[in-house]
């Protein structure tokens, strides 16, 4: 397989959970955009030139998401659907976003400081950076 010189992968030299290292490959980052996928995460092969060309056109958005299948090692067995605008009331009981579909505007995470590193976010970092988003916004 061709490697993209584009592309970087991080390793920490110890477990420093997700949200420290998506903070920090976001900080060593030097594109416009981010996008973040696990090794067990799928995309489609036209997904990054759709959302980049959403954002590029869509000023005001900060980032993108999209509906995602579901997949395991037989292959893909259903899919979820999401909102396509998202209100605020959309976020009172859990994310309207799976976030290894989004594609964010670099300066806009830098703008709410990233991922909130700590114990009470651990298994909800990102759910806790749509509320900051929120939060940047009123």
């Amino acid at each position: 397989m061709q490697q993209d010189s584009r592309i970087h992968a991080y390793q920490n030299k110890e477990n420093k959970k997700s949200a420290y290292t998506r903070n920090h490959a976001i900080k060593k980052s030097i594109g416009e955009y981010i996008m973040q996928l696990d090794d067990d995460d799928y995309c489609v092969k036209t997904r990054m030139e759709k959302q980049l060309k959403f954002l590029d056109d869509n000023k005001g958005f900060d980032f993108v998401g999209s509906n995602c299948f579901l997949f395991d090692q037989k292959g893909i067995y259903g899919n979820m659907e999401f909102p396509t605008n998202p209100k605020k009331e959309d976020l009172l009981s859990t994310s309207p976003f799976m976030n290894p579909s989004v594609m964010f505007r670099k300066k806009a995470l830098q703008k709410v400081e990233g991922y909130r590193v700590s114990k009470e976010t651990i298994r909800g970092q990102d759910y806790d950076l749509y509320l900051l988003f929120l939060l940047e916004q009123s």
